[in-house]
């Protein structure tokens, strides 16, 4: 892809070019958004990505956002209400010692089962990952103490400052933290999840 993956645009910045702009990171979200609905209700059999991250983002030659890395990924027949892939425990081991691991709800990484509220979670990450500009490994965690503290300012990305509409920005955290809820039953589906850019 023209524009390589949303990691090294986020995380990794070139000096001599703008950051991603907010309305560009709107537009990805939606982008992603819409592709695990697809895979989650518009094929056969449903596809639990599995390793949704900022890695396996993909930006073509106009910033939309494209899913690759599909090695991870799981199909399960329709007409079940909840997708579950039950994984033993060496499995969940070694996916607990991986860079998945940050980006995977602790319900996964108790009981081994894998849902497609897991993967809401691991969208819910990439969300303030796109807000924070912060690497996913204490995100969540950091996020969560800003937005309870009330200093929600000190979480945005510096280059955002200023650029974000009041209720945008309150819509967007809502979001996001419904997504990373502990409780997978709690959180919505990638359906209920609606971003306007």
């Amino acid at each position: 892809m023209v524009n390589g993956y949303l990691y090294s645009k986020l995380l990794y910045k070139d000096h001599d070019k703008d950051p991603l702009p907010w309305k560009q990171r709107l537009e990805i979200c939606v982008g992603v958004a819409s592709v695990l609905h697809y895979l989650h209700t518009g094929v056969k059999h449903i596809i639990i990505h599995h390793d949704m991250k900022l890695d396996n983002i993909l930006l073509d030659e106009k910033w939309e956002a494209k899913l690759s890395n599909f090695m991870s990924s799981k199909t399960c027949p329709p007409n079940l209400s909840t997708v579950r892939f039950v994984y033993t425990e060496e499995d969940t081991t070694s996916l607990i010692h991986g860079t998945m691991a940050q980006h995977l709800d602790a319900e996964f990484l108790v009981s081994g089962e894998l849902t497609d509220k897991s993967e809401v979670y691991s969208f819910g990450v990439v969300l303030l990952q796109l807000l924070c500009c912060r690497k996913a490994s204490y995100v969540v965690d950091w996020a969560r103490k800003r937005i309870q503290e009330g200093t929600i300012n000190e979480m945005i990305d510096l280059y955002l400052t200023g650029k974000i509409a009041t209720e945008c920005l309150k819509i967007y955290l809502d979001i996001a933290t419904s997504c990373i809820r502990t409780k997978g039953v709690d959180r919505p589906t990638m359906g209920g999840v609606e971003i306007r850019a």
